[in-house]
């Protein structure tokens, strides 16, 4: 016999007042211990990586760690970061646009605005009758991985006519965490959670616990230029065959919105010094010239333009891995004679998007399981 609608519903208030009676315990304990943690104050911040650009970082809820808007001094420079976490630059209201991307040596660490890429780009071709504003998308020690959210979160938004882009140095680096495992946690459930309860003490407090130990290690990681055979860990942050489709990806999203690209092939201290054997990053570039080739997207070689210059060492870099403004000149001048060669911005130089994307069949000899 089935029971009635009246005794179901009597069932069912009974059923609620038990969860009721057993979830108000539950809430107090947890208003009690967010109480007690904010009485207690704020816990001292998570171990952050030891270069001086993880100074700039905070942690991102979908690009793992970005830059803070305000005044960051490092180095008794002042860095300005606007509302949408780049780099400030102020729109001039030129009719074209342009935007960087990459790691630190592309933002310009431990330069004044004036010294760095973007800046000078616009100012050679403006020098040269091509009136751009040129933004600022590197953020240090970003990845493709991170560009590319990047790109979706305020890249394109700026509408872009052109992009240059010098990823590579953080792609190719080994640590102990890799980008895109790293990045799914930040995608999960329990992350969105931490989104929506970002005000929460008690939330942050156990959500602290569960922090992987490879992340713990790592802190904020930065990924500063390794020496080619110095002590290796880990494995890289972005697999070569992912770093290749990346590129390739952002090339193909170039192309769905009419954008151009070029590509610029970065340098430190040690690729400008000469070569004497094989380099943990060499399958990198090789893998940027694949997809430039298959795109039909210029690549300006930053280390050609330093030897060109004459650039030794200390010339070209602050420390190891960051340009000069001295050589962000010598960067801006080849970019806007490629450019500018190439027929732009009359030819958009759009990436081609025919052929499907990219599967790439190079072996990186380096990689680590």
């Amino acid at each position: 016999m089935r029971p009635s609608k009246g005794r179901l519903l009597r069932r069912g208030r009974r059923w609620l007042r038990r969860l009721a009676f057993s979830l108000v315990p539950l809430a107090l304990l947890l208003v009690a211990v967010e109480v007690a943690l904010r009485v207690a104050g704020e816990p001292a911040p998570p171990p952050r990586a030891s270069s001086p650009a993880a100074l700039s970082m905070a942690p991102h809820p979908t690009r793992i760690w970005g830059l803070s808007p305000g005044e960051i001094v490092l180095d008794g420079v002042v860095h300005t970061i606007g509302a949408n976490t780049l780099r400030e630059v102020k729109p001039s209201g030129a009719p074209l646009r342009a935007l960087t991307l990459g790691d630190s040596s592309i933002f310009g660490h431990g330069l004044e605005d004036r010294g760095t890429l973007h800046v000078q780009l616009s100012e050679v071709l403006g020098g040269l009758g091509v009136d751009v504003d040129v933004f600022c998308g590197g953020v240090s020690g970003y990845s493709t991985e991170q560009s590319l959210r990047l790109l979706d979160e305020v890249g394109w938004a700026l509408e872009p006519d052109l992009l240059i882009i010098g990823n590579l140095w953080s792609d190719n680096s080994e640590e102990y965490f890799v980008d895109r495992e790293w990045l799914a946690a930040l995608d999960s459930p329990a992350r969105r959670m931490d989104r929506i309860l970002s005000w929460s003490m008690a939330w942050g407090a156990l959500r602290r616990l569960q922090v992987p130990e490879q992340a713990q290690r790592a802190g904020l990681p930065i990924g500063w230029v390794k020496e080619p055979y110095s002590t290796r860990v880990g494995r890289r942050r972005v697999p070569l065959s992912d770093y290749a489709a990346n590129l390739d990806r952002m090339l193909l999203e170039a192309a769905e919105r009419g954008v151009g690209a070029v590509f610029l092939a970065p340098c430190h201290r040690h690729r400008l010094a000469p070569k004497t054997h094989a380099s943990l990053w060499d399958p990198y570039f090789e893998a940027m010239a694949v997809v430039a080739e298959r795109r039909g997207v210029p690549v300006v070689q930053a280390v050609e333009v330093l030897r060109a210059g004459g650039f030794d060492g200390d010339a070209a870099f602050l420390d190891e891995l960051h340009p000069t403004a001295a050589a962000n000149r010598a960067y801006a001048e080849e970019l806007a004679a490629v450019l500018l060669g190439r027929g732009w911005p009359a030819d958009r130089l759009v990436p081609a998007d025919e052929p499907p994307p990219v599967t790439l069949e190079i072996e990186d000899p380096f990689a680590r399981q």
